[in-house]
């Protein structure tokens, strides 16, 4: 049976959505990028760690909803301010947690370990509402 790890990213957890899956559904529900639920399919295999020390799965789901909101579709487009908002967002996940790469953040691959879910569920939260507060703030621009 699966187990909710915190309340305000209920479709997180154990057999439940990874975090970068979660990311993205939380940013979505939220309003704060405009995508069909069906784009969090896109981060179903960015889930963190990858097995290969990659990011942390809610650092992906974050730069992915602000390339969804702020990316480009052909060559000749700016990607700066897309550039300048990851690097932003980059700094404070570190700035928080030390890392943006899941096997430094968690220690090791098994997901599966409660412990380890609660401190994802945080990654996950912190994440969307960083992206949020970016996102708005360069709206008020």
């Amino acid at each position: 049976m699966s187990q909710i790890i915190n309340e305000k990213v209920p479709f997180f957890g154990d057999d439940l959505m990874a975090c970068s899956e979660s990311t993205l559904r939380l940013l979505i529900e939220r309003g704060v990028v405009d995508l069909p639920k069906e784009a969090i399919k896109m981060m179903t295999g960015m889930h963190g760690n990858m097995g290969r020390c990659a990011n942390c799965g809610a650092v992906n789901g974050a730069v992915a909803a602000i390339g969804a909101k702020y990316g480009r579709t052909d060559y000749n487009q700016d990607n700066k301010l897309v550039f300048q908002l990851v690097e932003d967002f980059l700094t404070a996940f570190e700035n928080k947690f030390g890392s943006v790469k899941c096997e430094c953040l968690i220690g090791s691959n098994d997901i599966s370990n409660i412990n380890q879910q609660y401190r994802c569920s945080e990654y996950v939260l912190f994440a969307a509402d960083t992206v949020e507060l970016l996102l708005k703030r360069q709206e008020n621009k």
